[in-house]
């Protein structure tokens, strides 16, 4: 388990991994097509978005337990705002977003 300070740099740098990026993109097309109305995507993309909250959940270094559930959230909104901001090619945006998380400067 990684804290979500850790967690978030180690996700956006496999952004550019050209292993990974191609799940990434399937999994904005599946969005694409589920908020179309294409039902059966939706059902794909619900389910693969269930498996990675609850992979999340497991997987957050957490001072406290009572906050797991919420602080998997904000990863999982987290993560997947970077692979849309990395697929409109805005990075400068992802590493404003990375310093903040990391250094605390957001408070």
């Amino acid at each position: 388990p990684m804290p979500f300070q850790t967690l978030m740099p180690h996700f956006a740098g496999m952004l550019k991994d050209s292993h990974v990026r191609p799940y990434l993109r399937l999994w904005l097309e599946l969005a694409s097509l589920s908020a179309s109305g294409e039902e059966s995507y939706g059902k794909m993309a619900r389910k693969i978005g269930d498996l990675f909250y609850a992979w999340l959940v497991t997987e957050l270094q957490v001072d406290r337990e009572e906050s797991r559930a919420d602080l998997a959230a904000l990863a999982f909104v987290t993560i997947e705002g970077f692979v849309f901001i990395d697929a409109i090619g805005r990075d400068a945006i992802i590493q404003g977003a990375l310093e903040a998380i990391t250094t605390d400067s957001a408070q």
